[in-house]
């Protein structure tokens, strides 16, 4: 009879926790999170040739979490000659273009364009030369040393000299 007692209060106890939960011992049935999309910040980004900017890559999952997850998600540039992007997520502006970074992790991925410029205004020549040059002011009119700044626009392919 005792032994009948220990069965019975056995599946009595163990019966109910496969019933409610899927299995003693299982957490309670639940099983990880799923990767259901990733995002990328910032998004459509413009930016200097010759400059960084950081991306970062979020993970939004099944349990309502949205992760970092910058350092997981393989990042790609789909033209390397206008930008390239390492494994941390920093983009390096090559040359003028637009491209597009892309960040993948399980099967999920997500992508944003990027836009390089080309440097702004380049100073060219600078002149100081011994000529005087007139410049008024509220007590009349003064004498200076002239100065010449040639400034050119890559974007434009002009430059203008300016004589103060």
């Amino acid at each position: 009879m005792k032994k009948f007692t220990k069965i019975a209060l056995l599946i009595l106890i163990v019966l109910p926790c496969f019933l409610v939960s899927g299995g003693c011992g299982s957490g309670g049935g639940s099983s990880p999170p799923i990767l259901l999309a990733i995002s990328i910040s910032p998004t459509n980004a413009t930016f200097v040739a010759g400059t960084t900017l950081q991306y970062t890559a979020t993970g939004i999952y099944s349990n309502g979490l949205a992760i970092n997850v910058t350092q997981s998600v393989t990042w790609s540039s789909s033209v390397p000659t206008v930008a390239t992007i390492d494994s941390k997520g920093s983009a390096t502006a090559v040359a003028a273009g637009t491209t597009a970074i892309k960040a993948a992790l399980n099967g999920i991925s997500a992508t944003t364009n990027l836009t390089v410029t080309p440097t702004g205004a380049n100073v060219m020549q600078i002149t100081v030369n011994g000529n005087l040059c007139s410049s008024a002011t509220s007590a009349g009119y003064i004498n200076k040393p002239c100065v010449s700044v040639t400034v050119c626009n890559p974007n434009s392919n002009t430059c203008q000299t300016i004589t103060d």
